[in-house]
């Protein structure tokens, strides 16, 4: 999914359950960045191991190799659905891993641990049938540019809410995929969890979800210009507009890289992908400074921990569920 759901759609969501605008901007904000998270920041002023000085990627669009899957593809976006077999690796809507990451997070209390497990979840629906892996089930035909990696041969069409497509890996009695469908899915578990977790009841799902149907429904399905897509959900929702470094600005973050050509994940071009792919030894280069003093004790900061948590929660899951073979090639 996109930036409407993982941000705009989410804060709705959390108001919508009972949590505070404070709660709900972080929670929506942390999710998010799962997305925005494509390489590492430096902390400057420490002196400990190297994954302490550098903050976490989460997402990756410009070189593939086995540890990305295992690191930033299978525990952020492509969580796996099955428990052991051939389908192990696959997702699955809705998953045991899926759930049992977003019960924990919402035992938590841990706004930023809650949103990056809404991430992952709401994506179980966007990503399902693919693989965070090297999968030859991955494989769309004629599209040899990139890796059989998750959705890649797919492009964005998995991921906006407004889309309808066509799966050829699928029989051709159920090829035509409904995104909106998908996405309201996801957001009526999504309500549910949150409603439980702030004791209320969710009774009043089919008037929260009606309109976020109506946004999806409504609009140009190709629409991609961020402000004509956030005023949707600022006029009509009460959703404050997305602020992609707000995080960033409050521990005086001074970038030293220029941003990717691939950097926006609603616009995912395979032959910027093959480009960029030839520079990737600048991959893992962070794209930038913090003042260590700045970082301690900042929301950024909380999220970096978060999302070190969730994937060590992940790893530990498929390393004692019997499917570790989905965190290798």
């Amino acid at each position: 999914m996109n930036r409407e759901f993982h941000y705009y759609a989410m804060y709705y969501l959390c108001r919508s359950a009972g949590c505070d605008a404070d709660e709900s901007l972080t929670i929506a904000t942390a999710s998010q960045l799962v997305d925005d998270c494509r390489s590492p920041w430096r902390i400057a002023g420490r002196e400990e191991i190297e994954r302490d000085t550098l903050t976490e990627v989460t997402q990756n669009y410009l070189f593939w190799d086995p540890d990305i899957g295992a690191r930033i593809y299978v525990p952020f976006h492509f969580l796996p659905g099955g428990e052991t077999g051939a389908a192990a690796c696959i997702v699955i809507p809705d998953s045991n891993l899926a759930r049992t990451l977003l019960i924990e997070a919402l035992r938590s209390n841990d706004p930023y641990r809650i949103g990056i497990a809404c991430h992952a979840y709401a994506d179980t629906w966007a990503h399902q049938g693919f693989s965070g892996l090297l999968d030859q089930r991955n494989a769309f035909p004629q599209q040899n540019l990139v890796p059989v990696v998750g959705h890649l041969h797919a492009g964005v069409m998995p991921d906006n809410p407004r889309l309808t497509w066509k799966d050829p890996r699928l029989p051709a009695s159920s090829n035509i995929i409904s995104n909106t469908a998908r996405c309201l899915a996801a957001a009526r578990m999504l309500y549910r969890f949150l409603c439980t977790w702030k004791h209320r009841s969710f009774s009043d799902e089919a008037f929260v979800l009606d309109p976020l149907e109506r946004i999806w429904t409504g609009g140009f399905p190709g629409k991609t210009d961020e402000q004509a897509i956030a005023s949707d959900y600022v006029i009509y929702l009460d959703v404050p507009m997305y602020d992609s470094d707000a995080w960033l600005r409050e521990v005086g973050a001074e970038r030293t890289a220029a941003p990717s050509a691939t950097a926006d994940s609603d616009r995912f071009d395979p032959v910027a992908w093959v480009r960029s792919t030839l520079r990737s030894f600048a991959l893992h280069e962070p794209q930038g400074v913090i003042d260590a003093r700045r970082y301690e004790g900042s929301r950024l900061q909380a999220w970096n921990g978060a999302a070190r948590l969730h994937r060590e929660t992940v790893h530990r899951y498929l390393r004692t569920k019997g499917n570790p073979e989905c965190l290798h090639q």
